[in-house]
């Protein structure tokens, strides 16, 4: 007797062969602005350049970080470890109220979705500030190795909150309760 094939039956095959990762709901955040989203699925993949990753082709490269001189330039260091970086955090939690102590972004993610007093808005917004400062960190460290230039953390800062702020007010809050709406205006 032959089986039957069917799509269905199919997908089901493939689908229990690919493993779910947790973080894939923060990447594909609607809230995030979508070259921040880009940027933190491959930050999340360890696909990103690093000077870690480029010193396996080019074996006489330095893999110094460009942001802090201190330890080896690759992902883990210049998102989770690095000076800079972990000051950028701070500011943005600051900025936003988040109490939680994590300076780790997968950290922090989870917390966020794990908060039970946040509203979907809420939470939408802060993925958009770790994506935001992915992004930024990334760009920051480009603009470093490209053109020398070094932005001051306020800046970075200000950038982001402004991104945010008018991606919220002009796409996202639509239809949204007065109290968070309220909340994003007096950030």
């Amino acid at each position: 007797m032959a089986v039957q094939y069917s799509i269905q039956s199919g997908y089901a095959i493939l689908y229990d062969q690919h493993i779910k990762v947790q973080w894939s709901k923060f990447v594909w955040e609607r809230c995030s602005i979508p070259k921040h989203r880009y940027i933190l699925w491959l930050a999340l993949h360890q696909k990103l350049r690093t000077k870690e990753q480029l010193s396996k082709y080019f074996p006489a490269m330095d893999t110094v970080c460009l942001l802090c001189g201190d330890h080896k330039e690759d992902i883990t260091h210049l998102f989770f470890q690095c000076t800079y970086s972990k000051i950028c955090l701070v500011k943005m939690k600051e900025w936003i109220g988040c109490r939680v102590q994590t300076e780790h972004y997968q950290a922090l993610l989870q917390w966020i979705s794990k908060a039970k007093h946040l509203s979907k808005l809420r939470k939408g917004f802060f993925i958009a500030v770790v994506s935001a400062l992915v992004y930024h960190i990334w760009r920051v460290r480009n603009d470093v190795l490209w053109s020398s230039k070094i932005w001051y953390v306020n800046h970075i800062i200000e950038v982001i909150k402004r991104e945010l702020k008018l991606r919220f007010i002009v796409s996202v809050y639509k239809g949204k309760r007065n109290r968070d709406k309220e909340w994003i205006q007096k950030l």
